[in-house]
């Protein structure tokens, strides 16, 4: 009750306490993020056959950025519309395990099932959900005899950064 009225009587603005839980849920999961792209930032210095793959070691920073960005945005929106927090982290926890999981599951089990379907493909078009699918399907091409042509899907990359923006904005405008 008495953290209530102390809402209440505030000078802050709904939004300027949107903003901070925003900025601080991003906070955390950027910087315990980032501890594991220093290897691949690393990587890119020190290892020749990176420096034609710049594009492609962008896309998996992108990637891994729009990920911290869109787990924040859930965890602000889950803890915006619950009241207990119980509540909040398992609602945030499923959403991302079904944004990010689900749809890898649901091609792993058309591929293997239902390989001449005409939905299958369809199927794999809506792997633009997570961030994994995104990852793997970053071309990367090596200068090396064993691998001449890049592997990967720019077009299912970019799916992947039109879906979570507009994802993120529709759960910040509500």
């Amino acid at each position: 009750r008495e953290t209530l009225e102390l809402l209440l009587t505030t000078i802050i603005s709904p939004w300027q306490i949107l903003w901070g839980k925003l900025l601080s849920g991003l906070r955390v999961s950027s910087v315990l993020t980032s501890f594991l792209l220093w290897p691949l930032l690393l990587a890119c210095i020190m290892v020749p056959y990176f420096w034609s793959n710049l594009l492609s070691i962008l896309a998996y920073v992108g990637i891994v950025a729009m990920t911290c960005l869109t787990t924040a945005c859930v965890a602000l929106f889950s803890s915006v519309f619950f009241k207990k927090t119980a509540t909040s982290l398992m609602t945030t926890y499923l959403v991302i395990v079904l944004l990010f999981c689900a749809p890898l599951a649901m091609n792993f089990f058309a591929d293997t099932f239902f390989t001449n379907s005409p939905v299958t493909p369809v199927i794999r078009s809506l792997t633009g959900t997570s961030p994994f699918a995104a990852a793997f399907f970053v071309p990367l091409g090596f200068n090396t005899p064993a691998m001449d042509d890049p592997v990967g899907s720019w077009p299912h990359v970019f799916s992947y950064f039109v879906f979570f923006p507009s994802l993120n904005a529709c759960l910040l405008a509500a």
